[in-house]
């Protein structure tokens, strides 16, 4: 742990003080948030649920609107929201954890958008608020993504 959070203060401080990147300061916020997750997430949590939920205009193969639960860094559960139907075992693999949006997010800004907007939740990092716009003039190209009422899971609950 203490190593992931010394990686990630100094990669922070490069991206802010040394790169020509236009994105250095989305870069540095996002792996601050991602040290506050870290944190958040230590030996004495299994894992967590939240609330998911994508907004594009995309086909979707699942249902997007669903509670996930994520133990051992794997989506084991997802029930929607709506409904409060669970999802099929062989759809679960079509969520991601909290831990993948940071990568979504880092290969999203990689991208070169025209506008993003990301808001990390001030207690525990994890990205709340995810919007992308490749190209600003451009119809249906958008990306947006809500996470919310993150809960952890405890070993001793367990």
């Amino acid at each position: 742990m203490y190593r992931i959070a010394v990686s990630l203060i100094v990669a922070a401080v490069f991206f802010t003080e040394c790169s020509d990147d236009k994105f250095a300061n989305e870069r540095s916020q996002m792996l601050q948030a991602k040290l506050k997750w870290e944190q958040a997430k230590n030996s004495t949590v299994a894992g967590y649920s939240f609330n998911s939920e994508s907004l594009c205009f995309c086909a979707f193969e699942v249902p997007n609107k669903v509670t996930l639960t994520v133990l051992s860094d794997t989506v084991s559960a997802a029930v929607e929201r709506d409904s409060q139907e669970k999802v099929a075992d062989s759809l679960l693999n079509r969520y991601e954890t909290i831990d993948r949006w940071f990568s979504i997010i880092d290969s999203c800004i990689d991208r070169n958008p025209d506008l993003m907007r990301i808001i990390y939740d001030e207690n525990s990092g994890y990205p709340k608020d995810i919007y992308f716009d490749y190209i600003e003039n451009v119809a249906d190209d958008e990306f947006s993504h809500k996470n919310d009422s993150l809960q952890l899971i405890y070993r001793s609950a367990l």
